[in-house]
């Protein structure tokens, strides 16, 4: 809980910071926010790997829809740092290449869950037959 309280004081030093330099020296601004960003992701990277490790040890037990399970969380890898991505372009001011991140981002997603539409189909002409 202690880990909360200190990410959130660096988030907002970080942007105050950044807030206060972007009048004088934008090109400082976004270096001290990307550097934040960094220094935070960081800081959620052990929690990560907890994370990780309990849905390896859960896959092992659903057998089967394990495979399911690891495109989920593919899929949800991927949501997470196209949405990273793209915020840091929103704040570095490339707004257009931020949207194309997301595209490029649901592109990945649809690919991913192909073969989970794919078993949904051969199912349904399973029961239909």
């Amino acid at each position: 809980m202690n880990a909360v309280y200190g990410v959130a004081a660096a988030a907002l030093v970080t942007a105050l910071l950044a807030l206060t330099l972007r009048g004088y020296r934008p090109e400082f601004a976004l270096l001290v926010s990307l550097g934040g960003s960094v220094l935070l992701l960081l800081a959620a990277l052990p929690y990560f790997t907890d994370i990780v490790e309990f849905l390896r040890t859960a896959s092992a037990y659903i057998g089967e829809a394990g495979d399911a399970l690891r495109i989920l969380f593919k899929t949800l890898g991927v949501a997470v740092v196209t949405q990273l991505a793209a915020d840091l372009c929103r704040d570095a001011g490339e707004s257009a290449v931020a949207g194309k991140v997301e595209l490029c981002g649901k592109a990945v997603v649809l690919a991913l869950s192909l073969p989970l539409a794919s078993d949904l189909l051969r199912l349904a002409a399973g029961l239909l037959r």
